[in-house]
């Protein structure tokens, strides 16, 4: 081990002679513990100490030799402190360069055999794992045919009777969360659905609703279109309504319920929207009837 005197910086390498640091020529340890031993009793230390020689060195020939005279002698000739200095600095600039090198090589490298293969290998990526659409025709066993169409009659049913019971929670529960098309609108929250039976629920006392001529076709057994003829007579003290059309929603299993996810009519039959007749127009109509019937 060898250490320099004047910073304290120590080398492992023994045959380096002039610290990297300063250029101070380096002492072996053996030296140094010997001339703290000396110095143990004064207040002086070897870092305060103006010069501290090794054996190696002679005042006549400043460049060292080799101890072990039976060793070859190690000349350092022109070559200086700061030259090693240099060198050293040359030898770390290089290798801390190809520590990058390696490293952008390295990266480069994983990057270029983990990119497509081609520009368009994204799109094509893209258009073979694509998700099948919501429409897709997939065929399914006439067993899973009529499963479909049973669940779709029973919820078809419960659509309607929610709405004549004016249970607007139980009613839109029948509903996903967004309608990809509803009465010629798209993107529309339930909640939208939830304002148009309010309205009526609000308006009208009573509510007779009923669903006719169902015609299911499954797509697959997670989605159907549901065509079927719709009446409805709702009424309060003043008005009444009645009404017939021709209906479509299409409806997707999601976490293994039924929700409509569109409606919209297909062909209206006819609507009839009029005022109650007042109680004299009723006796009128009445006496009129009586006076032609005695005719």
């Amino acid at each position: 081990m060898k250490v320099c005197p004047k910073c304290n910086s120590s080398y492992s390498d023994e045959t380096l002679n002039f610290c990297l640091t300063d250029g101070v020529p380096l002492v072996v340890e053996e030296v140094l513990d010997e001339f703290l031993s000396k110095q143990s009793s004064s207040s002086s230390s070897w870092h305060t100490a103006e010069t501290l020689l090794d054996p190696r060195f002679s005042a006549a020939d400043p460049r060292p030799t080799s101890v072990n005279p039976s060793s070859p002698t190690v000349e350092l000739g022109n070559t200086t402190a700061q030259s090693l200095i240099s060198q050293k600095s040359g030898k770390t600039f290089y290798t801390i360069l190809g520590a990058v090198l390696a490293v952008v090589f390295i990266g480069g490298g994983f990057w270029w055999f983990s990119k497509p293969a081609n520009s368009n290998n994204r799109t094509i990526l893209s258009d073979n794992t694509a998700t099948v659409p919501k429409h897709a025709i997939v065929p399914i066993s006439p067993e899973q045919d009529a499963q479909v169409k049973k669940e779709l009659t029973d919820f078809m049913l419960s659509w309607a009777k929610t709405n004549e019971q004016k249970d607007s929670d139980a009613h839109l529960a029948h509903y996903a969360n967004t309608l990809e098309i509803y009465y010629g609108e798209s993107g529309k929250d339930k909640n939208h659905v939830l304002a148009d039976r309010l309205r009526a629920y609000q308006r009208y006392d009573t509510i007779q609703m009923q669903v006719d001529n169902l015609k299911i076709t499954p797509e697959s057994t997670e989605s159907a279109t549901i065509v079927f003829d719709k009446s409805w007579t709702m009424k309060n003290d003043k008005k009444t309504s009645t009404g017939s059309v021709q209906q479509e929603i299409h409806v997707t299993k999601t976490a293994g319920k039924w929700l409509i996810d569109s409606e919209k009519d297909l062909k209206v039959y006819f609507i009839n929207n009029r005022e109650n007749p007042s109680a004299d127009n009723t006796n009128q109509t009445n006496e009129s009837t009586n006076s032609e019937k005695k005719n």
